[in-house]
């Protein structure tokens, strides 16, 4: 569970920009936390890394609507894309450290020349340097191992597998509206059925036939529209 929200419109980048800023609200919590380097250690994870959130995000709900449709194929395009970086970055981890090290060396010497020398690049605060050397690695590195790379088939399999289960309210309330239909048609097996529950109009109806004001043909059409039972009640 992440958090709960009202999203600031129905625009789907409104949406997933807000998803996405949620989810990285929670992860910079986790790693402020002891409990990161503990699962870290553990796992061999970076859970403060959002490619490796995507790479447990198997799908999503939503209605019908065209902006949850669009949402579900951008999200679903998204994860595809940042598990083969998250699996990318996982390679990279696992080089020995001398050709690791070697290649950080090659991005700060191209992030030192871009800025016009080490002088200037030092002059940067040090979150601005890491946002570069992160956007650097990402674009350049992992680009790089993801287009070359042969990927496993669980790892193909972990990239593909995206979700739509659409609306939970809806499911369950066709769950629910086949239970009732499934009990009536079973009622017509046996010789009672439920008391009929009529609605107000339907009510004055039958009082109004058992008065003799109506006549009986319209308590037939009346019953038709008359249901009893727990969904009645």
């Amino acid at each position: 569970f992440v958090n709960l929200r009202q999203s600031a419109n129905h625009r789907t980048d409104t949406q997933i920009e807000g998803d996405i800023a949620a989810i990285g609200q929670s992860l910079d919590t986790l790693k402020r936390s002891p409990l990161s380097r503990i699962f870290e250690e553990e796992t061999d994870a970076q859970p403060s890394n959002m490619r490796f959130i995507f790479t447990k995000w198997f799908g999503m709900h939503g209605d019908h609507a065209a902006d949850q449709k669009s949402k579900n194929r951008q999200l679903g395009a998204m994860k595809r894309e940042q598990c083969m970086l998250a699996f990318a970055e996982k390679e990279l981890n696992a080089m020995p450290d001398e050709q690791r090290n070697g290649i950080y060396a090659k991005v700060e010497n191209s992030l030192i020349e871009h800025f016009g020398g080490k002088e200037a690049w030092e002059a940067l605060d040090v979150e601005i340097r890491k946002t570069h050397k992160e956007k650097m690695i990402e674009e350049d590195i992992l680009q790089e191992i993801v287009t070359n790379k042969q990927f496993t088939d669980t790892e193909l399999h972990a990239i593909s597998l995206w979700i739509w289960a659409g609306c939970q309210m809806h499911k369950d309330l066709n769950a629910f509206r086949g239970g009732c239909t499934a009990m009536q048609r079973a009622w017509a097996d046996y010789d009672e059925a439920p008391m009929p529950l009529a609605n107000r109009d339907n009510a004055a109806v039958f009082a109004a036939v058992v008065e003799g004001i109506a006549e009986p043909s319209a308590m037939a059409h009346a019953s038709a529209y008359t249901v009893g039972g727990g969904v009645k009640l």
